[in-house]
């Protein structure tokens, strides 16, 4: 992503359903941006009831930083089978098959497992108990 508006408008979409205009949220700084969605969208409050707006920028500067991290990590191979959890619902910005940067690395070829939810959504309730209870014959 170019910069953090379109980072803001992305993860509003993806953790919350809320749509914002890019042109519109670009104007802003980020805590004029926050203030703003915050007071205009109810689906944060409906979605997250005790999340005030310095947690959501706490939440923001945090998936900024791994948004960066991401982006720098070089992965190495590994020899062993990767398991990987593919998220069912996508959107436009991730890839279809994300699973297919990790073959080549996989030693031992990959075993894909579709979960519930888009890549926010698959780590909370519900979608986070089927992931769970895919992940447990691994963890034995």
């Amino acid at each position: 992503m170019e910069d953090d508006a379109e980072l803001f408008v992305y993860l509003l979409d993806l953790m919350f359903d809320v749509s914002v205009s890019l042109d519109e949220i670009q104007k802003l700084d980020l805590d004029q941006r926050l203030l703003q969605v915050w007071e205009k969208e109810k689906k944060i409050s409906k979605r997250l009831p005790n999340l005030n707006v310095t947690q959501l920028r706490r939440i923001y500067d945090i998936t900024s930083v791994n948004n960066q991290a991401m982006w720098n990590y070089k992965p190495q191979s590994y020899p062993g089978q990767i398991t990987f959890f593919h998220a069912k619902e996508r959107d436009n910005l991730l890839a279809k098959n994300p699973e297919l940067a990790w073959v080549d690395l996989a030693g031992s070829g990959i075993e894909v497992k579709e979960v519930p939810g888009n890549h926010f959504t698959m780590n909370y309730s519900p979608h986070v108990q089927v992931m769970a209870k895919q992940l447990r014959p691994y963890l034995a």
